[in-house]
């Protein structure tokens, strides 16, 4: 069929019907960009946020929560608290150990009061003796994809060196970025020395704590500088294990004789004494915890751990066991598939519907816009940025009931206007034109209702913003596809116009809004004319 070309019709609708390369090349360039985002946009299981928090840790071995409180972390709260930007501190001591919890405001700069933070406690001279150096770092939330339980019937310090090896190897993955190890107790050197050996000998235990430090040590020695090069010189006497310390000398006598460390002491390398265990199948375990950090992909993630864990399975003892448990990523995923599935099973039922009341070319075409909409808010996610996450799917799964309602209403309003007036490209473009504004106004009242969600601000914020966000591109990509693409389709669709051999077919029942007076027909087609009861 030759459809006619405009005779009066003017607009943005009506150029892309009538140019419907234009109106493919649009689609087709909102599909490829679509397709490459959705490709290589960052899967993660929660939207990042900022904690706006710093911590301040200090470890103080051996004293009392009292001695913690006032030896540590008083002083530190009275170092950071005049802090500009500062908007509560929180504190906490127990035995051996204190830590400052800083939060600052919204609109404070995270990054500069960690700094000032950094120079007051820094600048604290009167820490007691036996404090380790303070630990100053920014609260960051780590997305963790999978904890690996590493357990069964074995020797503990197999377990620990099994559980090292496999931290260490998995850190050389590309796709894995942090590895945190737990649940099972660090290496500790003990070293007890009995009151009566140091009389014995006429120690104290000053003296032998002291001899420990100057003896376990690497120090560099200089340089040698010489024809052929620098030579550069190093003192390595670093002990690492309990035999190491046992050979420490304390003292040298003048028969030549020593006095070490294994002679006075009883030197156990062993695990420290905590109050954490951790136990899997009621067995004792140790656990990796897998993060995905930067920009990396969660699922992709997931997918190269447990690659790697196959694997390593088969060159284990016989004993050892290899679990994952608490996959994050399946959560991910999980909504991932309901967003497929419900986005085929609307677009199904759009189908059977339009296909029953309308025409079936035109039902194929009103439900193509869904997965257009849907890779065009795929593009532009990163602008905000919004990444793909569980909330920004359930904006996805929110928008699946709206955004063809577009479609549905322009597709209806030209199959409308085609069987009233034959299938013309005027009638096409008047159809759409027809109801374009209300349908516009319809989007955008919805648009303003998710709009706000752009604004809430706080650590909440990127929550409300990734599922709105994701709302207004799918709507306004509605707009697009409905009132640009859909028409020119439309045009080229062959939609069959209701012949004057259909009004009068004896066995079709003809509805109302069809039907065309008898008189009119005669006064076209003469008087003398004979029509068909």
């Amino acid at each position: 069929m030759r459809l006619p070309g405009i005779t009066g019709e003017k607009g943005i609708i009506a150029w892309f019907a009538s140019n419907h390369v234009a109106a493919n090349l649009l689609m087709l360039f909102i599909v490829v960009a679509g397709l490459i985002s959705a490709f290589s946009i960052r899967k993660e299981t929660q939207p990042e946020f900022e904690l706006n928090m710093v911590q301040v840790q200090v470890q103080y071995l051996g004293a009392a929560p009292q001695e913690v409180e006032e030896g540590v972390v008083v002083k530190i709260e009275e170092a950071v608290q005049d802090i500009n930007g500062i908007k509560r501190i929180r504190s906490r001591a127990r035995e051996g150990f204190g830590s400052v919890t800083i939060e600052a405001h919204l609109e404070a700069d995270i990054d500069q009061v960690l700094s000032d933070v950094k120079t007051r406690v820094d600048a604290i001279s009167t820490f007691p003796a036996l404090t380790e150096k303070p630990v100053i770092y920014k609260q960051e939330v780590e997305n963790p994809v999978l904890l690996i339980a590493i357990h069964g019937d074995m020797d503990p310090f197999v377990r620990k060196s099994i559980a090292e090896e496999i931290r260490d190897e998995l850190m050389q993955l590309p796709e894995v970025n942090k590895v945190i190890y737990f649940s099972d107790r660090p290496f500790e050197i003990s070293i007890e020395v009995s009151e009566h050996t140091l009389r014995e000998y006429g120690l104290t235990m000053s003296e032998v704590s002291q001899a420990v430090k100057n003896s376990s040590i690497d120090l560099p020695g200089g340089t040698i500088k010489s024809e052929g090069g620098d030579i550069l010189l190093r003192t390595k006497g670093q002990a690492y294990t309990g035999r190491d310390f046992e050979r420490l000398v304390l003292r040298t006598f003048a028969d030549g004789t020593r006095l070490t460390l294994g002679d006075i002491a009883t030197i156990t390398d062993g695990f420290a004494e905590t109050e954490s265990f951790g136990r899997f199948d009621g067995r004792p375990t140790a656990t990796l915890q897998v993060v995905a950090g930067g920009q990396q992909n969660e699922l992709d993630t997931a997918a190269a751990v447990k690659e790697y864990l196959e694997a390593k399975r088969e060159s284990l003892p016989e004993g050892v066991e290899l679990d994952t448990w608490i996959e994050i990523a399946k959560y991910l995923e999980g909504r991932l598939s309901m967003m497929t599935d419900n986005m085929l099973m609307g677009a199904l039922l759009v189908f059977v519907m339009l296909s029953l009341f309308l025409r079936m070319k035109v039902a194929f075409w009103v439900i193509v816009g869904i997965p257009i909409c849907f890779l065009g808010a795929l593009w532009l996610m990163p602008v905000w940025p919004v990444t793909v996450n569980a909330i920004s799917l359930f904006g996805f799964i929110i928008v699946l009931g709206i955004v063809v309602d577009d479609a549905i209403i322009i597709g209806e309003s030209i199959y409308t206007k085609i069987r009233a007036d034959g299938h013309t490209l005027d009638n096409v473009i008047q159809g759409a034109h027809r109801v374009a504004i209300p349908a516009t106004f319809g989007v955008l009242t919805t648009i303003a209702a998710f709009a706000p969600m752009m604004f809430v601000g706080g650590m909440a914020g990127p929550f409300f913003e990734a599922m709105g966000f994701v709302v207004i591109l799918c709507l306004v990509f509605s707009l697009v596809e409905s009132k640009l693409i859909l028409p020119a389709h439309l045009v080229q669709a062959h939609i069959p116009d209701i012949d004057e051999d259909d009004l009068f077919h004896p066995q079709r029942v003809v509805p109302f809004s069809e039907r065309i007076p008898r008189a009119f027909l005669k006064a076209q087609m003469g008087a003398g004319t004979h029509l068909p009861e």
